[in-house]
């Protein structure tokens, strides 16, 4: 017994260490509780929330998505059928332009001619022969008519001048209109003899149209002692379309202005041409006209005029916006 006693540093004897350890870890065990101040270790349950009444448990929020609609057809058979609806309105469309020509030109044989008449009860037209200045334009009219019926001979010329003072009110002067187309012819012609050049040679003429008109073009005078400078006939930006005033598209603004646009430019050039004897060809694509010239050997050429530049098919179809049906055409 004795190894469980020992003494003190005052001389009493106790229990050793290791028996107090041994005692205190006994009745811990054993007692548990029953030690007051001493906490009880137990395991942790859950909490439980205390309930008072019933109340119906929400169910989470649904989202705010719009249903969809409900055709009875799939999308792709909705858009098929509306392409074949509007496709089938396209076709009844062509359909009644083709048979209002066709029975427009039925009325247009050549052994009942053109005329006034014709044109009014054929194609339905307002009626402005009572508004001041329509005489100016009918008085065209009929001297156009003369040439399509072979009365007089056909003039590009001519008819321009025609249109063009009646809608000034016959105002402008034929005989200033024409000593401006014959100066230019003879000035070009001057040109080819001073250069050297063959004045039979008929592309040498067509080049030398379009060398006054798109470039720099000097001559000496027939004096001698003056040269004459012409400048290149520039593009005007200005009302292009003639929305707001008709004339800036006319040949006559050209001559006075040394400006136009494709549509002007193009058709003095063919002014200019059938003055000279050369053969040219007014050529038309989308919202642009240009001309076309064939070269001594047959091939063609296109003489883009409103920036002085020859030009080939190849461009005119990229750029023109032109499709196969206008080339078969």
């Amino acid at each position: 017994m004795k190894q469980y006693f020992v003494k003190n540093i005052y001389g009493k004897t106790t229990l050793s260490p290791i028996v107090l350890l041994f005692l205190i870890v006994f009745f811990c065990l054993e007692a548990k509780g029953q030690f007051p101040g001493v906490p009880v270790i137990t395991t942790p349950k859950p909490a439980t929330m205390q309930q008072y009444g019933s109340f119906p448990t929400p169910s989470p929020p649904r989202p705010n998505v719009p249903s969809p609609f409900h055709y009875g057809i799939s999308i792709q058979e909705r858009n098929a059928r509306m392409i074949e609806e509007d496709m089938q309105q396209m076709e009844q469309q062509r359909k009644l332009q083709e048979r209002l020509i066709r029975e427009s030109m039925e009325e247009f044989e050549p052994r009942q001619g053109l005329n006034m008449d014709v044109c009014r009860s054929v194609i339905p037209m307002p009626d402005f022969t009572s508004e001041k200045g329509t005489e100016y334009f009918f008085s065209a009219f009929d001297e156009i008519h003369q040439m399509l019926t072979g009365e007089v001979p056909v003039s590009l010329k001519d008819a321009i001048f025609l249109a063009e003072n009646a809608y000034f009110g016959n105002r402008l002067s034929y005989a200033d209109y024409n000593r401006h187309i014959n100066e230019v012819a003879a000035l070009c012609d001057l040109k080819i003899k001073q250069e050297g050049l063959d004045e039979k040679d008929p592309m040498i003429r067509k080049m030398m149209l379009f060398h006054f008109m798109s470039d720099t073009f000097q001559v000496r005078l027939p004096d001698g002692e003056k040269t004459l400078t012409h400048l290149p006939i520039t593009y005007d930006y200005n009302d292009f379309e003639g929305r707001e005033d008709l004339s800036n598209i006319f040949v006559t603004k050209v001559m006075a202005k040394n400006s136009g646009q494709c549509h002007s430019l193009a058709l003095y050039y063919m002014v200019m041409a059938e003055a000279m004897g050369i053969e040219a060809y007014l050529s038309t694509a989308p919202m642009h006209n240009f001309v076309k010239i064939k070269d001594n050997k047959g091939k063609w050429h296109n003489l883009e005029l409103t920036c002085g530049a020859i030009l080939t098919d190849h461009h005119h179809i990229q750029a023109g916006f032109i499709k196969s049906e206008a080339l078969r055409n």
